[in-house]
């Protein structure tokens, strides 16, 4: 893996797309899985390990595109970077939380008790967050939290706001050590 991170002067990275293609075909089966787990959980009780699965191979395919933009640019673009992501996922989950919100108003109208706060962390990608600060319990059948999901997105949105400095950093340093 290190050497992946350190891309010298006379070693091109290249980096195969049916091997990416590969993965990506994964992530879906990751996909696959954890909607699986999700309908038949007492069917499926380490189902769970898909969405670990789902988050390496993402963590893989992103730092592997930003290691090629370094490569290629001698500089990663981190505004575009944040911006593209956002733009990716922002627009469904805003359509996702005003469908939900409806829904609850004609299906348990109990769901909406506290729904500012968690609407306001599911828009916000801290759902994480506020899930350890309150103690939140993801099989909680009391208080329901119809944007409980979004967690996930919470820590993608997190990942993809520091793996991109991160990587530069590592870069950086590598570079640093060449000289």
């Amino acid at each position: 893996m290190l050497m992946f991170l350190m891309p010298r002067r006379d070693v091109k990275l290249i980096i195969d797309m049916r091997w990416l293609t590969g993965l990506n075909s994964l992530r879906f089966y990751a996909i696959v899985l954890i909607v699986i787990y999700h309908l038949f959980h007492r069917f499926l009780p380490g189902g769970f390990i898909a969405v670990d699965i789902f988050f390496t191979i993402s963590g893989f395919l992103i730092i592997s595109k930003l290691v090629k933009e370094y490569s290629v640019e001698g500089k990663i673009k981190y505004r575009s970077f944040i911006k593209d992501r956002f733009m990716k996922i922002f627009p469904p989950l805003l359509i996702c939380v005003a469908v939900s919100l409806a829904l609850a108003l004609f299906v348990n109208k109990d769901i909406l008790a506290g729904i500012q706060v968690r609407t306001a962390a599911a828009l916000t990608f801290t759902t994480n967050i506020l899930e350890l600060i309150t103690g939140g319990n993801y099989e909680n059948t009391i208080s329901p939290n119809p944007f409980e999901h979004t967690w996930f997105l919470a820590l993608e949105m997190q990942f993809y706001l520091l793996m991109p400095l991160i990587t530069k950093i590592v870069l950086g340093i590598f570079r640093n050590r060449r000289r």
